[in-house]
């Protein structure tokens, strides 16, 4: 019986910290996500002839669709699993990140930087469900 408490507390110890090790790694690439438009914007202001405003709304209006959605995707992380809706939320950003390369217009832009911040939005909420369930 001894043997197979053990057992088991090794096997939480690995799932725990495995969970929490990809939360990192999930947090990273969020982050990275959200850092790298700053390094680029120079360049895509080039592009589609964007002034020092337009180029500030980019990046705001990422962080409006950010806003807007962290307690929605708390919430549907409450409902659907932390699993679920961090596989999505990684996803969708994913889809929205490669989209972003592929816009020739700002209007196209300005929508596509919301629905990018929409998608992210709900991996804090998400994570912090999953830190719950392995701790």
């Amino acid at each position: 019986m001894n043997k197979q408490l053990q057992m088991k507390k090794k096997s939480k110890w690995k799932v725990r910290y495995t969970v929490l090790f990809v939360l990192w790694l999930c947090w990273l690439f969020s982050f990275l996500d959200r850092m790298v438009i700053t390094i680029a914007l120079p360049y895509i202001g080039e592009d589609l002839n964007l002034t020092a405003t337009a180029q500030g709304l980019l990046l705001s209006i990422f962080f409006a669709g950010y806003a807007l959605f962290q307690i929605p995707g708390g919430m549907l992380s409450d409902k659907f699993g932390f699993r679920r809706v961090m596989s999505i939320a990684i996803v969708w950003w994913s889809i929205f990140t490669s989209l972003t390369g592929f816009i020739l217009s700002y209007p196209l832009m300005l929508l596509i930087r919301f629905v990018f911040g929409l998608g992210e939005a709900c991996l804090p909420g998400a994570a912090y469900k999953g830190i719950e369930n392995a701790c």
